[in-house]
């Protein structure tokens, strides 16, 4: 018998003898190998679990709330939601900054019930992160989801989002609770601005502009000094109105409508662009770039500029506002 035979035989007398003890052996070490595995990826999910931290916010370290009012911000978003959660519109309304009342839900508790059916159709919970702060605006994104012990829902944890902007009440202006107001999709507030360009044909004032989190939005009154009727935006071209901010040009979001003036008269428009509120971008122009006199108000919905009467350019400097 030659020397690799010998080899085989004493190999498979080996596992004869000892192949039950081998094979237990092999179980236990992949028992083991799973184990550890398993308990690698509890560490892990409690760690990140321990790493949560609802008042750092995520876009700047730095700017925290202060100490001092950390626990009034949370017990006002804690009301809040509570209230809603309630069905209490009457007092979660008086939570609401009086811009966002207007703004949002035009000065109506019956249009703001809306909004809080859109998010409370049942019994909600809430998972809280601080996200930014400027200006004595905290702005936190908020979570909402099924209260599955008070539903006995079974369908999961689906949370909505939305990102609620707690300061301190303006004295005199508005209600607010206990110094604090609320409002919600990351609405900041109103401010009043006064820039005002015009030549021949129409004069443009910015009167005021409405800030989100992720949006801006210029309010504009058009007065139309000719004959004809002038088209700022239909759609029929590509970035027919925009914001320059920095290097970058920005179209407007609220598309999908014509702006056309009638002749000698005067008319309000919102325009709203994307603009982070944290932002450190300067904001210097919107611009008009394809301005249209048509004299057939048909025409405004269609007109491409290769069929107006007059076609040009039009400015607004915005000095980093």
């Amino acid at each position: 018998m030659n020397l690799n035979a010998r080899f085989l035989l004493a190999v498979n007398k080996f596992f004869r003898k000892n192949g039950r003890i081998i094979v237990i052996a092999v179980i236990a070490l992949i028992v083991l190998l799973l184990l550890n595995n398993m308990l690698k990826d509890k560490q892990n999910s409690v760690d990140n679990r321990s790493s949560y931290n609802p008042d750092k916010p995520i876009m700047d370290e730095g700017g925290k709330v202060p100490s001092g009012e950390r626990d009034k911000v949370k017990k006002a978003i804690d009301d809040f939601f509570n209230y809603c959660n309630n069905k209490d519109y009457e007092n979660a309304y008086k939570y609401l900054m009086k811009d966002a009342q207007e703004y949002y839900f035009m000065n109506s508790v019956d249009s703001f019930k809306g909004y809080v059916d859109s998010f409370f159709k049942t019994k909600k919970i809430y998972e809280l992160q601080n996200y930014s702060n400027k200006d004595g605006n905290y702005i936190y994104t908020v979570k909402i989801a099924e209260d599955i012990e008070a539903t006995g829902a079974t369908g999961g944890y689906k949370a909505q989002e939305d990102k609620w902007v707690v300061r301190k009440s303006k004295e005199g202006i508005e209600e607010g609770v206990d110094g604090y107001c609320i409002a919600p999709h990351g609405y900041i507030g109103k401010k009043a601005l006064s820039y005002t360009a015009e030549d021949e044909n129409m004069r443009i004032e910015i009167t005021s502009k409405d800030q989100s989190y992720s949006k801006v939005g210029y309010n504009l009154k058009i007065t139309n000094k000719t004959d004809y009727y002038i088209v700022l935006y239909n759609g029929t071209t590509y970035q027919e109105i925009t914001l320059n901010v920095d290097d970058e040009t920005r179209g407007i979001t609220n598309t999908g409508m014509c702006i056309a003036i009638e002749p000698d008269s005067t008319t309000t428009q919102p325009l709203i662009f994307e603009s982070l509120y944290d932002s450190e971008k300067n904001i210097s122009k919107l611009k008009f770039n394809l301005v249209r006199l048509d004299e057939k108000v048909e025409d405004c919905l269609t007109d491409d500029g290769t069929g107006s009467n007059k076609k040009y350019s039009f400015n607004i400097d915005l000095n980093n506002e």
